[in-house]
């Protein structure tokens, strides 16, 4: 529903509205002062709260008609209002890989289930960004130093594309996997996914925030510092497994976060 249709439904069961934001969106539409004034009168009742009275019927019955929400439900609809971003896709995409499948395949899903050209591996590996889902097999092996004792061809690598992985939409086909290992940046957002797939999966899921065992060294070597306000922040996830406690508690002593690109760099590099 678009804000110009907000405020004339509240115009119309005689309820105030801040008539100067009101008045910035019909400019938006090409309706100026002098449209306003021979359409409505106002009379101010608080700091930005008008009483708004209407002066030609004819104009505010089109302005109803311009604004008024589609009949068509969902994002489709939503497009139609000019507001798009106020419906969710009905549909979302994962890509994957495997040692076993190295060229990406993309998983299809929506309400009604799901379709994945490959059988699933029993676990998957939950890529935060795209270069290490590049680096198939380096982002692999990475996961031995991770105390992961998995064979690689158990694993199906899926790029997590930010934070699109918790797509309430994904979970139902995440749940398929007997493990998830979730490979995030060392920091608020890689907590905050974690988190979120934890709430969205089913309960007892193993689903685990993997991190090198040198995470220690790789903090203090960090030029990615943390605030005062953020390591406070860091507290709200404290609890969520043994693994996230022990990595806030590194964050927090050394004052720094981690981007999961940084892996892909050699041991000598890093030294």
């Amino acid at each position: 529903m678009s804000r110009i249709y907000t405020y004339l439904n509240s115009i119309s069961s005689g309820q105030p509205i801040n008539f100067e934001a009101f008045a910035k969106e019909l400019k938006k539409h090409g309706k100026g002062a002098g449209y306003l004034f021979d359409t409505f009168s106002t009379s101010k009742i608080g700091k930005s709260s008008y009483r708004v009275a209407v002066l030609r019927e004819d104009r505010f019955a089109e302005l109803i008609r311009e604004h008024a929400p589609s009949e068509v439900t969902g994002r489709i609809g939503a497009a139609f209002d000019g507001s798009s971003h106020a419906a969710a896709v009905s549909g979302s995409l994962l890509i994957t890989r495997s040692m076993v499948h190295p060229h990406p395949s993309v998983v299809l899903l929506s309400k009604h289930g799901w379709e994945a050209p490959n059988t699933l591996r029993p676990a998957a590996l939950l890529v935060e960004n795209l270069e290490n889902f590049l680096a198939l097999k380096q982002t692999v092996d990475i996961l031995a130093d991770c105390g992961v004792t998995e064979q690689s061809e158990s694993f199906d690598v899926i790029f997590s594309a930010g934070n699109q992985i918790t797509n309430r939409l994904n979970m139902p086909f995440l749940s398929q996997y007997q493990r998830l290992y979730c490979l995030f940046d060392v920091d608020l957002g890689g907590l905050t996914m974690y988190r979120t797939l934890l709430k969205g999966l089913p309960d007892g899921h193993r689903v685990v925030f993997v991190y090198p065992d040198d995470i220690a060294h790789r903090l203090s070597a960090s030029k990615y510092s943390l605030n005062q306000q953020t390591r406070q922040d860091l507290l709200e996830f404290v609890g969520l497994s043994k693994e996230t406690n022990e990595l806030i508690g590194l964050m927090r002593d050394s004052h720094r976060a981690l981007e999961q690109e940084t892996y892909l760099m050699l041991a000598t590099t890093r030294d």
